[in-house]
């Protein structure tokens, strides 16, 4: 694939643009150094070509057009999890070495990093990019749910929980965050002064992949386990309002914002695109 990183005015050298290919396979010791390099005075456009490298990189597509726009390198382990910010302006990437980088992607920069101590497993920024949730914490040990404000970067709420963070996500109107942790427990907090809404598990509890609002007149939270379950839990109520069993392990999922088109990864490599409501 091939990642480009463009500049919005065009510096032209004897009337033509001047593009920098750059390797960007298995760089992620180098390439953010090397991109920092780049003189953009006589630069127009960066490719980075990078042919399904296996190291600790991050590919940024553009879904208009159907074209990679930016690989990010770092020093980072594992990239476990990844979140966009409502205006698309900035991009969250988590790693299990218990750090978090903020890039900016017009132009490409990172912003800050975040150090979380433990494994991160899970971001979401909430609808009105003020907020970033991070949900940590190691295989078979005490994880956390954290807060953090995107105007100046810092912590201002935490959770612990007895097991790992798995998936996260804002309620919107309710102004609730909910967590996936351990095998297949949910927790609900308030945004306004952390209060404790709920916590709960699911029928045929597992590890949760993937949480969730369901657009529509009834708001409900999608949880999806790794065992194929999938369960609707009522805001508004408190209780589970349906669940669906299923044969295959699910692995990811989502739901888009008009509730029509809900994708859904499996443990097989597959994915699959289903029409909810036309």
């Amino acid at each position: 694939g091939k990642a480009l990183a463009s500049q919005e005015e065009e510096t032209m050298v004897n009337g033509k643009r001047v593009v920098l290919v750059m390797p960007a396979y298995n760089a992620e010791q180098t390439l953010r150094r090397t991109y920092a390099e780049v003189d953009f005075d006589l630069v127009d456009e960066v490719i980075l070509v990078d042919d399904a490298s296996q190291d600790n990189t991050a590919r940024i597509w553009d879904l208009q057009e159907g074209k990679l726009r930016h690989t990010l390198g770092f020093q980072l382990g594992f990239v476990a999890a990844v979140a966009i910010t409502p205006d698309d302006k900035r991009v969250a990437l988590g790693s299990w070495d218990g750090s978090v980088e903020i890039w900016q992607l017009e132009p490409l920069q990172r912003v800050t990093t975040l150090n979380i101590g433990s494994p991160v497993n899970a971001l979401a920024f909430d609808q009105t990019g003020a907020h970033l949730a991070i949900g940590a914490g190691g295989l078979f040990a005490r994880g956390d749910i954290e807060l953090w404000s995107t105007a100046d970067w810092t912590r201002r709420q935490r959770d612990e929980v007895d097991r790992e963070v798995t998936a996260l996500a804002f309620t919107g109107k309710e102004s609730l965050i909910a967590a996936g942790y351990g095998r297949g427990r949910v927790r609900l907090r308030a945004l306004t002064d952390w209060r404790l809404v709920n916590d709960f598990e699911p029928p045929r509890p597992d590890r949760i992949t993937a949480l969730g609002v369901v657009p529509g007149g009834r708001r409900q939270l999608g949880i999806v386990m790794l065992n194929g379950t999938f369960s609707l839990y009522d805001l508004a109520d408190g209780k589970i309002a349906r669940t669906v069993h299923g044969n295959v392990g699910i692995t990811s999922a989502a739901i888009s914002s008009t509730g029509r088109w809900r994708v859904v990864g499996d443990e097989r490599g597959q994915a699959h695109v289903e029409e909810v409501a036309p």
